[in-house]
């Protein structure tokens, strides 16, 4: 039986930790797009 509970918490803690560097992705692949729309919109600048 404690094995089983065990087995749960590293499957949520595992999951939590997915979840975490999944959002880092998301927001570095966000900042890069800002990144790129702020360059092209000073570039187009006069």
């Amino acid at each position: 039986m404690a094995r089983s509970f065990e087995g749960q918490g590293n499957r949520k803690t595992r999951k939590q930790q997915e979840d975490t560097r999944r959002m880092a992705l998301r927001r570095a692949i966000e900042r890069r797009e800002d990144e790129r729309r702020l360059l092209a919109q000073l570039s187009d600048f006069p």
